[in-house]
């Protein structure tokens, strides 16, 4: 049986290439240093391999937090954001399995599969 995952990262994919040809190795290590992860090669079998970071520790995630309160995004990405933020406080407070179905609910509504959009924060 598999089980659900009740967990919240961020997770970054960047083709290893820019569209002018320049590496992006640079500022994926930069992105990584900070967020205290490692770069991970993927995709190295396919004609565009990519670079990924992920900030699956709780000290990374905080992070993330700090860093996308003082530098908000906008448009879904950032109701994304606001319902990430309700997962990760529940695993702060180790509550994440009392609370499993709402996460459960949240996370199946982020990213493509968001149905409801709220644009007040453009206002």
């Amino acid at each position: 049986m598999k089980y659900p995952r009740i967990n919240v990262a961020l997770e970054l994919t960047q083709a290893r290439l820019n569209h002018d040809g320049e590496p992006s190795l640079p500022i994926i290590e930069r992105i990584a240093q900070f967020l205290g992860v490692k770069v991970e090669h993927i995709r190295s079998d396919r004609e565009h391999p990519q670079y990924r970071v992920r900030s699956s520790s709780l000290l990374a995630n905080k992070k993330v937090e700090q860093y996308l309160i003082a530098h908000p995004m906008w448009g879904s990405k950032r109701m994304d954001f606001q319902d990430w933020l309700k997962v990760l406080a529940f695993l702060e407070t180790k509550t994440q399995w009392t609370h499993k179905e709402e996460i459960l609910t949240l996370k199946a509504g982020m990213n493509d599969k968001r149905t409801e959009f709220i644009w007040t924060h453009l206002q």
